[in-house]
């Protein structure tokens, strides 16, 4: 590449890009430097490229060359003890290949400021010229920008650039000492002095005397060995502070460190929550603490001075043990882990004398006020809600009971137990609202007994004669209630009622068959009881009806009262009989000489251990079937979730095509399953599909419109059974 000729179509390649190494863009677009370009005329023909190399353009021969001058500035410090100047050292930068200058002032860690570029690189004034190095002298100042830098020194580049070019920078000076970093080096050397001190000081006092001699004492000897074995070695003990003895003291607990490596202690109070005391960072902070009380004879923990005031150590501390500290009693009653094994290994402590203390008080029982009496205005409810709390608010109502249960009653017919012929003759009808638990009464009219009908009790929740608020179940045919100090029984109720309660079996047990018969069955089979011997013989006198058996229990003292007897009329529905003793036989499931010679209630008991045994097992085992049924729907589903975030626009066209074609607009589990197995032809089990149908379609919505089905597949519907439900994924 250096023979090539000075030819057209090699200039660029010689004095190009190829070789240049720096692609920063100048500062100025002017040409020029300090060398002058040659004023002969070249022969570029005869010319090669070592020739053209050794007279090149000004840019290209001082390029990335820079004259570096040291100089420093002062700056005026005020409000300071230490110093009333600074000296700022900086580095004058002098850009020979377009005649810039900048100025940088070198980082220092932690300075607190503003260094690095003081003056940006760009050509400054000087007079009516711009400022050059032939204006740069060392020992000399030199203003920039109303800043005065004394120029103290250069490099050997720039002394011998400037010797070349005639220009002589003359001798260097030292910069000035700076107050602060004088103050700063000697105490960076005090502290070198003290770290050597201190390596000398880890050697034992016989081999200090060895090795010719030392400085340290004895003492310093010996608190240096143990502050280097026991650094970070820190026992906890729990103190108290009781004060119970003063007026209006308590007992105050702390947490109590002792320092192994200087023998300090600190005292930190436990703070309990809503005590009123603010969280202050120590009671005592760290320090020596003296076995004397007296304050004034407390001294510094951080000296190796030589004191007479005896201070608390380590084998001084046990648990039990009473330490006064600043005047104050502390009582340690336990310490941690450490601490323990620490006494026991090196000071001789046993288990016994480590053994906790129970210092906590016996909480004293204050007496709760007794619930005042109802004052009248209103319910009871809301008299004890004012005692309670001091903010009034309305009684909270059983909102989905009442949403459930809004327009459920029950009615039952009353007598009045007084005793006098006049009440013996009044009827009452009691109405339970089973959607708030209220009664109301209303007293019928009866023809010349001189007493007026009408509302005998205003709708409301009441208290029987037990003292608890009456319920749904406090109330059934031959029942006794005390409403108001006064004693009711009912005497029957109305074909709606006795459905209902024989629907709810579960809440009301008068009504439920199955105890009944199972009970009507032990009494039965007993003999002891003599029921069926009774049974036996009034069939002899004709069938038995309600009224005949109600009698023959009443006689033989069982307790059914008149609800289950009636109840059980009701489920053999044998035109207000029993029917015959065979039929009674086949309904109870007793043999003909079948009987038991034990009690009628231990027989009952047996039977209802087993009857408890099966019912667990059935439990269980439609609990697991749940559990396989709702597994295999969420598996089918997840598939199907799968296909449709991938096919979403195919799904809906599927489904809309199905409900545009169905008579009423809707699709069921069988349009879905078909349209998933033939139309979309998704690879999915066909027990996995049933159970998930029957979860998408439930028995309460087995046709979905379109629209609908759109929200429970994206999972924005009303309902709960929405896929992301059926295929088990959390929102």
């Amino acid at each position: 590449m250096e023979k090539l000729p000075l030819m057209p179509g090699t200039n660029e390649l010689v004095h190009g890009d190829l070789w240049r190494l720096n692609y920063r863009r100048c500062h100025t677009l002017k040409s020029g430097g300090m060398l002058k370009k040659p004023d002969q005329t070249i022969d570029t023909f005869a010319m090669t490229n070592s020739t053209v190399n050794s007279l090149p353009p000004a840019q290209l021969a001082l390029d990335r060359k820079v004259l570096r001058f040291k100089c420093y500035f002062r700056e005026g410090v005020h409000e300071s003890a230490i110093e009333t100047e600074r000296i700022r050292l900086c580095m004058l930068y002098y850009f020979l290949e377009d005649d810039t200058i900048a100025v940088n002032e070198p980082r220092q860690l932690n300075s607190g400021m503003n260094q690095g570029t003081l003056i940006k690189r760009h050509k400054i004034k000087h007079g009516d010229r711009f400022l050059s190095y032939h204006d740069l002298q060392l020992s000399s100042n030199i203003t920039i920008y109303s800043k005065t830098f004394r120029v103290y020194e250069c490099d050997t580049f720039t002394r011998e650039f400037c010797l070349s070019n005639n220009h002589d920078v003359g001798e260097g000076e030292a910069a000035p000492a700076d107050t602060y970093d004088a103050a700063a080096r000697k105490k960076f050397e005090d502290n070198k002095k003290r770290e050597l001190c201190g390596t000398r000081t880890k050697l034992s006092l016989g081999q200090t005397a060895a090795a010719g001699g030392s400085s340290a004492t004895k003492e310093e000897v010996q608190h240096t060995t143990q502050f280097l074995q026991n650094d970070r070695k820190v026992l906890k003990f729990k103190a108290m502070w009781d004060e119970v003895h003063n007026t209006g003291g308590e007992r105050r607990f702390f947490n109590l460190y002792y320092f192994l490596s200087d023998d300090c202690m600190e005292v930190i109070e436990i703070v309990p929550p809503n005590s009123g005391r603010d969280p202050f960072p120590s009671f005592v902070r760290r320090r020596k603490c003296p076995k004397d009380p007296n304050p004034s004879s407390i001294t510094g923990s951080l000296c190796f001075q030589r004191g007479e005031q005896e201070y608390w150590k380590v084998s001084d501390l046990c648990i039990g043990t009473e330490l006064v500290i600043c005047g104050k009693r502390f009582k340690l009653y336990d310490c941690d882990t450490f601490t323990m094994e620490y006494l026991k290994e090196n000071c001789g402590r046993t288990a016994a004398e480590l053994q906790p203390i129970d210092v906590s008080v016996p909480k004293k029982e204050v007496p709760k006020p007794p619930v005042p009496p109802h004052n009248g205005f209103g319910d009871e409810e809301d008299s004890l809600r004012s005692w309670k709390q001091l903010a009034l608010k309305c009684p909270v109502k059983d909102v989905r009971k009442f949403t459930e249960s809004g327009n459920e009653m029950l009615k039952f017919s009353l007598v009045l137990l007084s005793g006098g012929q006049i009440d013996a003759m009044r009827r009452f009808v009691l109405t339970f609202y089973i959607s708030d638990d209220t009664v109301s009464i209303f007293e019928t009219v009866a023809r010349n007994s001189g007493i007026l009908g009408g509302r005998f009790l205003q709708r409301q929740k009441v208290k029987l004669g037990t003292g608890e608020y009456a319920t749904a179940a406090s109330f059934y045919v031959g029942a006794t209630v005390e409403i108001g100090h006064r004693k009711f029984r009912v005497t029957s109720t109305d074909e709606r009622s006795l459905a209902y309660m024989e629907h709810n079996s579960s809440t009301f047990h008068k009504s439920n068959i199955n105890m009944i018969m199972m009970r009507f069955k032990s009494m039965f089979l007993s003999t002891p009881s003599g029921l069926r011997q009774e049974l036996l013989k009034a069939y002899e006198e004709g069938p038995i009806d309600y009224t005949r058996l109600l009698k023959i229990v009443d006689d033989l003292g069982l307790p059914l009262v008149e609800q289950e007897v009636l109840t059980m009329m009701r489920y053999l529905n044998k035109g207000g009989t029993l029917g015959t003793y065979e039929e009674l036989l086949a309904v109870l499931a007793v043999g003909e000489g079948e009987a038991r010679d034990e009690a009628w209630e231990d027989v009952h008991a047996e039977w209802q251990q087993d009857v408890n045994f099966e019912r667990s097992l059935t439990t269980d085992e439609q609990h697991r079937l749940n559990e396989l049924h709702d597994g295999r729907a969420a598996q089918g589903m997840l598939r199907i979730l799968q296909e449709y975030n991938k096919r979403r626009s195919l799904f809906q066209q599927e489904l809309r095509i199905i409900c545009d074609y169905a008579p009423d607009g809707c699709i069921g589990p069988k349009e879905f399953a078909n349209a998933v197995t033939n139309k979309l032809k998704i690879d999915i089990d066909t027990k996995q599909l049933d159970q998930l149908c029957e979860k998408l379609f439930p028995p309460a919505l087995r046709r979905v419109p379109y629209r609908e089905m759109i929200r429970l597949i994206d999972d924005t519907s009303n309902y709960s059974h929405s896929t992301k439900t059926i295929a088990r994924i959390r929102r």
